[in-house]
């Protein structure tokens, strides 16, 4: 086992082995992975862990990113979709107009990324029972 004895620092990772040895890790390739196994759990219909593991992924990309970064808004849309599975209405619609925002800022009205988060901001309005505003999104 390891635990964490230095903060983050230029997208590394200091941490302390039992033995007392010192590993680097990359933490930008740990998100990735974290984000990955949430995802995977999410396919799985194991959205408990798929929260698990995705709201990790985003801690880090908070930190190394910031919150306005596009990697940033793929982890709030993913977990806009856990949310919206888990029936936690509010929370879904929080993290999607945030991935929204962001992926207006970066890329416009006019884009593929910003098309898929009006449809699942759409599907969230639809299973809420708020037609209207599902049909102008």
């Amino acid at each position: 086992m390891y635990k964490q004895v230095q903060e983050e620092k230029l997208g590394l990772s200091v941490v302390k082995i039992e033995n007392e040895e010192i590993l680097i890790i990359d933490i930008s390739a740990h998100a990735i992975h974290i984000h990955n196994s949430g995802m995977l759990y999410y396919e799985q219909n194991d959205y408990e862990r798929a929260e698990f593991y995705l709201e990790e992924a985003l801690n880090i990309k908070l930190k190394t990113h910031g919150e306005k970064h596009l990697n940033t808004a793929t982890e709030y849309n993913n977990l806009g979709l856990v949310y919206m599975k888990l029936h936690n209405n509010d929370k879904a619609m929080d993290y999607l107009n945030k991935a929204l925002n962001i992926q207006l800022t970066e890329y416009g009205e006019l884009n593929m990324n910003t098309a898929n988060l009006y449809t699942n901001l759409g599907i969230m309005y639809y299973a809420m029972n708020r037609y209207r505003e599902a049909k102008i999104v």
